[in-house]
């Protein structure tokens, strides 16, 4: 994994990006804000597929980028909450603690 990737996070009203930038590469995320009682947000890459099939140079390393995603998420936008990742969809849910 690049050093110091980078998560930024765009709001527009209830939903936005969130920009995963590693050296000259990106990867975009589509988040929306949740209703129900135990997810807060969805997060899920644009175009919606897998980020295997549209990056093909994040590869294998695809659970660590969603990761640092998630974990970037949590403490910029939602402390005191969690993240789940589904590697089989490249989604990322935010959830209450």
């Amino acid at each position: 994994m690049s050093p110091n990737p980078k998560v930024t996070i765009e709001e527009h009203g209830r939903c936005g990006l969130v920009r995963y930038r590693e050296n000259d590469k990106q990867i975009l995320f589509e988040w929306e804000f949740c209703g129900g009682d135990r997810a807060v947000a969805e997060i899920w890459p644009l175009p919606l597929r897998r980020l295997t099939e549209q990056n093909t140079w994040s590869g294998a390393r695809i659970a660590d980028i969603l990761d640092v995603v998630g974990r970037e998420i949590v403490a910029q936008k939602a402390p005191g909450c969690r993240y789940e990742i589904d590697t089989d969809d490249s989604r990322i849910t935010i959830v209450s603690a």
